[in-house]
């Protein structure tokens, strides 16, 4: 839904200040991030159902904390609960010689895939969410999911196997 910047609910700024307990982002810099769209007659949307970190400024830094403290409470919440039914998901999917020339299919797969999950989770979540006139009455605690994605530098050795068959170019063979 398309929303005016500034001003009273329903706007961004109002958005903004009820979701962040710390208010850490600037309606602003959302705009100079590029995660809100200005849609015409003064209205905004979100440019994408997820955000990118591009630049390490205050707010993003803020971010780059939070999901770090969110990682390791998940690790500590795992190790210290017995029963595996109370873990909460803590899991990556790597392999250690993917091939260079499929990085970018690679990286287009991943968006894609974590777009989806993130907006499933997000639908979800959403459904679940206390009524603000019951908030008072019922406990709620934070909840979330974070995906990001990796490559390597691009740097590969060889497989031993690779070595081994090789034809050597010593002059001495």
């Amino acid at each position: 839904m398309a929303l005016r910047l500034f001003g009273a609910a329903p706007s961004v700024e109002a958005l903004v200040r009820a979701e962040s307990r710390r208010g850490k982002i600037e309606v602003s810099q959302m705009r100079s991030f590029g995660l809100i769209t200005h849609v015409g007659g003064g209205k905004y949307r979100p440019s994408t159902p997820s955000g990118v970190v591009s630049d390490l400024s205050p707010g993003f830094q803020y971010q780059v904390a939070h999901t770090l403290f969110m990682l390791l409470r998940t690790i500590r919440n795992n190790m210290s609960v017995p029963e595996k039914r109370n873990r909460l998901i803590e899991r990556f999917a790597e392999v250690p010689d993917l091939p260079i020339e499929c990085a970018d299919e690679f990286r287009e797969f991943a968006k894609q895939q974590g777009s989806l999950l993130l907006q499933t989770v997000n639908d979800w979540m959403e459904s679940k969410r206390a009524i603000r006139a019951h908030r008072q009455r019922t406990k709620t605690t934070v909840a979330g999911i974070h995906v990001y994605a990796y490559l390597g530098d691009g740097v590969m050795k060889p497989s031993r196997r690779a070595r081994l068959s090789k034809p050597s170019s010593s002059p001495w063979s």
